[in-house]
């Protein structure tokens, strides 16, 4: 239920994302119906977003990040093993063919891990413990992403802040202490831009092992922050 909830509230927001944006472009762009300001004020306003000291203006804003590679270099934490936490660093290269669609050409991580409390608690309470824990030691997959939602957004009510939302699906390998499986990676990426160059990333995704082997326990939810380079 814990990895359900994780993946839900982002996922509507990528979906609504786009939506929310037409209605505040709408109210942009009519900006009568919202002032009080009298005719007069009103054609000044317009003559002046035509023209400044008489030489005519237009006002363009690209997205940031025009670049099709990118680097990515952060830490990641599965969080959600009953057993152990999984802490460790994550790094990515992607190649954006188009502002839709890219190709996370690799991305790897390796882990460590740090054993909660059950067993300890399992031993003491009921007098037994598991003979072996079978903990994550590294991961890496390919994906393609496909971008679902971008804008802007506020942060701090100060600082105007430049994001995407992007769906992954891929394939990667899993390799645990006692196994080692190709597993279907999928989840949520979101990018929020410092500058043309430089990026803030977030991503929540979740590896499942292709079916067959025996693995009991072989879906492993991840949380990543990472530093983008695009160059």
């Amino acid at each position: 239920m814990q990895r359900l909830i994780v993946f839900i509230f982002p996922i509507i927001l990528l979906i609504q994302s786009p939506s929310l944006w037409a209605e505040e472009i709408d109210e942009l762009e009519q900006p009568a119906e919202l002032t009080s300001a009298t005719e007069e004020e009103n054609q000044h306003v317009e003559e002046f977003n035509k023209t400044m000291d008489g030489v005519p203006i237009e006002a363009i804003e690209i997205f940031p990040s025009s670049t099709n590679q990118e680097c990515a270099f952060g830490f990641v934490i599965y969080p959600f093993s009953p057993y152990y936490h999984a802490l460790g660093i994550d790094g990515s290269y992607n190649y954006a063919f188009s502002k839709t669609w890219s190709w996370e050409v690799v991305s790897g991580s390796y882990l460590f891990t740090v054993d909660k409390s059950l067993s300890a608690e399992l031993a003491e309470d009921f007098g037994v413990s598991p003979k072996r824990i079978d903990k994550l030691n590294s991961v890496i997959s390919s994906n393609v992403r496909y971008v679902s939602a971008f804008g802007k957004t506020v942060f701090l009510e100060k600082y105007i802040q430049s994001y995407r939302g992007a769906f992954l699906l891929g394939i990667g390998n899993v390799t645990t202490s006692l196994h080692s499986k190709l597993a279907i990676h999928f989840g949520l990426h979101f990018d929020f831009y410092v500058n043309k160059r430089y990026s803030w990333k977030m991503e929540l995704s979740d590896y499942v092992a292709i079916p067959g082997g025996s693995i009991d326990d072989f879906n492993f939810v991840s949380i990543k922050v990472l530093t983008g380079i695009h160059f």
